[in-house]
Formats: C-alpha cells, sequence, structure tokens
C-alpha cells in the first residue's frame, strides 16, 4: 500500500512540474495544420496560432480549409528568424498580443 502512494505521489509531482514548464501539454486544444500554418477553429473560423514554414516572405492565406481566416493569434510567430515580411489579407480582423514577438527580421507587413 505503501508503494502505490508513493507512486501515485511521483506521478502527480511529475504531471504538476510538467504543467508548470508546458501547460499547453495539459490544456491544448485541438490545433489542425494546412501547409505551414498550424491554427484552431473559432466558430468555424480560422485563428492562426503558429508557422511552421522557412519562407521569408509569408502570405497568409484568407482561407485554410476552406475556413475564413479571422485573426493571427497570440505568439503564432514568436522567435521566427527567417520570416522578413508578412502579408495579411482583409479577411484578418485581429491580431493577438506578441503575434509577431521576436521576429528579428521581420521588417515588412502589408495589410490589405
Amino acid at each position: 500500500m505503501k508503494t502505490i502512494r508513493y507512486t501515485i505521489h511521483v506521478f502527480f509531482s511529475f504531471v504538476l512540474a510538467i504543467s508548470l514548464f508546458q501547460p499547453s501539454i495539459l490544456f491544448s486544444t485541438l490545433a489542425e495544420s494546412s501547409g505551414s500554418f498550424i491554427y484552431e477553429l473559432s466558430d468555424n473560423n480560422a485563428v492562426i496560432t503558429g508557422y511552421t514554414g522557412n519562407e521569408s516572405e509569408v502570405v497568409i492565406p484568407d482561407q485554410l480549409d476552406s475556413h475564413t481566416v479571422i485573426k493571427i493569434g497570440d505568439h503564432a510567430f514568436d522567435n521566427n528568424i527567417t520570416v522578413t515580411s508578412v502579408s495579411i489579407p482583409d479577411t484578418v480582423t485581429s491580431i493577438g498580443n506578441s503575434a509577431f514577438n521576436e521576429c528579428i527580421r521581420l521588417t515588412d507587413i502589408t495589410l490589405s
């Protein structure tokens, strides 16, 4: 019985430690991907939450998998050192906090 309590204690300590450093592991939403874009759905519209491509000139599409792109989410391009320009369609009505945080080569953003 003592071994089971110890095992449970260790397990929950491990889960707590992971959640402190990577809370998205425990509380993630269902992300989808299309091309180089990672997105989540919000009212059947796409919110870009990440970019995995290596293009320097990024064109945000107005749709991903038949879902209208309405937002670039918080930290979507965080720490991307490749992107130099981003073109954003008029379907995007919101850009999240720090969406382009630490994009050190980003010099041009075009809004339609």
